[in-house]
């Protein structure tokens, strides 16, 4: 009879619970008043070095290297090319987090930036679209420095694998400016 009486109680507490939630605006999607919301707003995704970085042209090559029929041998020179890719991708990647860390503020670039590229702060105006423009660019010559050592079928399928992380990166940066202006 205890148990019976425990459990009675359960249910009242979770049915209070629920219409004390759908009074205050919770459950259901709907707002103070019980009218319609509206759909939920988007927040942009929030852009790291290490997101933009997962998704270079070279690791899914060393990582699917087998189902694609990549030797071994080719596989060191694919770490080199990674390597070579992840220094000149270096400084960029440092751009992407202090924009994540503060969209507002410029961002200082290279010493080496042509003066009149510079605005009045001594400081280039550096933007996610700008960056991963320059980061795909750097991607986009390490891939074909891979597919030119692959032939055949296995440079289709390496080529479909490019293909993807470079689709991915594309929606990393359209997922980043949700809410946001585009621009430079």
């Amino acid at each position: 009879m205890k148990l019976r009486h425990l459990a009675v109680v359960a249910v009242v507490l979770l049915c209070a619970s629920a219409l004390t939630a759908r009074a205050q605006g919770g459950g259901g999607g709907r707002g103070a008043g019980g009218r319609d919301a509206g759909p939920p707003k988007e927040k942009p995704h929030i852009v790291t070095s290490d997101s933009v970085e997962r998704l270079n042209p070279i690791s899914p090559l060393i990582e699917h290297r087998k189902d694609i029929g990549i030797s071994d041998t080719l596989i060191g020179k694919f770490g080199g090319i990674l390597a070579r890719l992840d220094a000149a991708n270096a400084r960029m990647l440092q751009q992407v987090d202090s924009l994540a860390a503060n969209p507002s503020a410029p961002v200082s670039i290279s010493d080496d930036a042509a003066l009149d590229d510079r605005n009045r702060t001594g400081q280039r105006p550096v933007s996610l679209e700008y960056l991963f423009a320059d980061i795909s660019k750097n991607n986009a010559a390490a891939a074909d420095q891979a597919l030119a050592m692959l032939t055949g079928k296995t440079a289709d399928r390496a080529k479909r694998l490019i293909d993807d992380q470079r689709k991915r990166l594309d929606q990393l940066l359209r997922d980043s400016q949700v809410g946001r202006g585009r621009g430079r």
